[in-house]
């Protein structure tokens, strides 16, 4: 055999010893490693989701009996009474239809509004109607609800098998008692059907005298809506207990208990946690007891009302056992699964992860544990913002209430490419501090401020007004007898702007500036970038603003009685946010300090 020619040997030691094609190589095996870590990092990602998204068995004693009644209120995405959008006769009809065999009957909150057709096509699918009139503090209002009970309840006396005047108008301070006993009277004189008044049982024993106005007793029991609020495991001991306390107060009086469920999702209240595991157990829970003690019930409510959410949050708007697209929540007997879009959310976020290493692929490599490290990072702030786009789309109740939750997301999707490009960035090149800015560091000295530093100090603000928010309560001893006074439309209009029991606990908005923030420390630390606060120029500003969120999340602790997981999340976050204004006071004291010792 010939020997190797010179040839060979040339085109040997030109392929081993050329700069260029030996950068290239390495530079394909780094982007290899780069997108293996981020696709390991993704299927540890998509783990961790599934292992929090399991089906959950819950025993449910009844079977699919059918339920005795349940709360109508057709509304769907992007119709509301508020607005004067009301669902169709076709719409009412297909939730009506769709209802058959799960219900034997509903009950209504208006006569008019389009839901006078409800009698009659309930009829359609063997329903009985528990029927209303709404009432409030609008007199003119309430006597064409009034005519229009009496009118319908006349026109079907075979499906309307009851009536409620007015729905929790006492409790809302719509009315007094003396304005509402005459329209009671007024209806009870008019029709043959039973006559009744709705609301929560501690109206109902505040003023007896209403019992001898009708002639059943409707009584609200939601242990979620307690001013001692109630958990699942303790409701049911809770619903007998009141209901016997009312079956005392009114011995000769039928009692139906008007409304009673629980929520899917929204914000806690001390120990009462939403969450459609929640909801199925305590519905299985509820269902076997109202069998077994004989019971007259209605489950509020069919469908999710989204339109609530603009004065009640989340919870307002999932009170139903069938969500807002018309897709049952849960089927008697099945396991439940918390988050049933889990595996969208999952899959964007892992996707988005992996994304986010390609596009780092340009920076100088850190090595295979930074590879890692980055890895984890941008499968963490993935993570976050899908979390927060949830968040954002169970607000989501009219096309034209988008503003709020786009433009919180999009800044937190900004800070979470600011900081992961940071990181990135800052592990390819030679170890330095990282600088951190208060926020009066950030004003005063505008031009060494980075972007992320801007969206922290926007973030703190943001941080401070949802503190206050949650914390001011109308609802609690003291204030409440003083609010109490008020004339019904500004009550009304403090509960909807100053009650902090309405309002979500924004922690899926606030992840990235908190948790992500405080993750991309860690990852850069790790790797010897060590964090630097700059010291505040305007340690008044900074203090203040610590001041702040400190005193809001200690009231709402006090508020929420030292007993809402959700409530001292949020007290952690504030106390987050309030960390690097303190630590600038503290550096430019120490700062002063060795100045004098000098």
């Amino acid at each position: 055999m010939p020997a190797a020619g010179p040839g060979i040997d040339w085109r040997v030691r030109h392929i081993r010893g050329n700069p260029i094609q030996n950068e290239q190589a390495g530079l394909g095996i780094a982007r290899l490693g780069w997108i293996a870590a981020g696709a390991v990092a993704a299927l540890a990602n998509v783990a961790l989701w599934h292992a929090a998204n399991r089906p959950v068995a819950v025993e449910w004693p009844g079977g699919d009996e059918a339920l005795k009644s349940v709360s109508f209120a057709p509304f769907r995405r992007d119709q509301s009474p508020l607005l004067n959008r009301y669902p169709s006769t076709a719409q009412i009809e297909e939730d009506l239809a769709s209802l058959m065999g799960k219900t034997r009957g509903v009950r209504t909150y208006t006569a008019t509004e389009g839901l006078d057709a409800v009698p009659r096509l309930a009829a359609k699918y063997g329903m009985k109607v528990t029927h209303s009139a709404w009432l409030s503090f609008d007199h003119q209002r309430n006597e064409v609800e009034t005519k229009a009970l009496i009118d319908q309840a006349n026109a079907n006396p075979d499906t309307i098998a009851r009536v409620i005047v007015g729905n929790e108008v006492l409790l809302r301070g719509d009315l007094r008692p003396d304005q509402l006993a005459p329209l009671i009277r007024r209806v009870r004189q008019a029709i043959k059907q039973p006559v009744s008044y709705a609301d929560v049982w501690e109206v109902w024993v505040r003023h007896p005298e209403l019992a001898k106005e009708v002639d059943y007793i409707t009584v609200h029991f939601l242990p979620y809506w307690e001013d001692d609020p109630v958990d699942v495991a303790g409701s049911m001991g809770h619903i007998l207990h009141i209901y016997g306390l009312v079956k005392q107060a009114f011995p000769d009086k039928p009692i139906l208990i008007g409304e009673v469920g629980w929520p899917s999702a929204g914000r806690a209240r001390e120990r009462a946690v939403p969450g459609r595991v929640e909801q199925a157990r305590f519905l299985a829970a509820f269902t076997a007891l109202a069998r077994d003690k004989g019971l007259d019930y209605n489950i509020v409510e069919a469908f999710n009302q989204p339109w609530k959410t603009a004065h009640e949050g989340t919870v307002g708007g999932n009170w139903g056992i069938v969500d807002a697209e018309r897709h049952a929540k849960f089927a008697p007997g099945q396991p439940v699964v918390e988050r049933p879009s889990w595996q969208l959310e999952c899959g964007g976020a892992a996707l988005l992860g992996v994304l986010a290493m390609v596009f780092a692929a340009r920076y100088r490599r850190p090595g295979a544990t930074g590879f890692v490290a980055l890895a984890v990072l941008a499968q963490a702030l993935a993570s976050m913002l899908a979390i927060g786009a949830r968040a954002g789309v169970a607000q989501w109740h009219d096309k034209a209430v988008v503003a709020g939750p786009a433009i919180q997301f999009a800044m937190q999707a900004a800070l979470a490419g600011l900081l992961f490009a940071e990181a990135a960035a800052r592990l390819g090149a030679a170890p330095a501090p990282l600088p951190i800015r208060s926020p009066g560091a950030t004003l005063a000295d505008p031009g060494a401020s980075r972007w992320r530093d801007w969206l922290m100090l926007v973030f703190t603000l943001l941080a401070i007004v949802e503190t206050w928010r949650l914390a001011l309560r109308i609802d609690l001893p003291g204030v409440r007898e003083w609010v109490n006074r008020l004339p019904g439309g500004l009550l009304s209009w403090l509960h909807v702007v100053l009650d902090g029991r309405f309002r979500d606990f924004p922690i899926p908005d606030f992840m990235v500036p908190s948790l992500g923030f405080l993750v991309a420390l860690l990852v850069l630390a790790a790797f010897g970038r060590r964090p630097v606060l700059s010291p505040s120029p305007f340690p008044r500003l900074d203090g203040a603003l610590a001041a702040l969120l400190l005193a809001g999340a200690g009231l709402l602790q006090l508020a929420e009685r030292f007993d809402n997981r959700e409530a001292m999340a949020w007290g952690v976050l504030a106390a987050a946010f309030a960390l690097p204004p303190l630590g600038a006071i503290a550096a430019a004291a120490l700062e002063r300090r060795g100045k004098d010792t000098v």
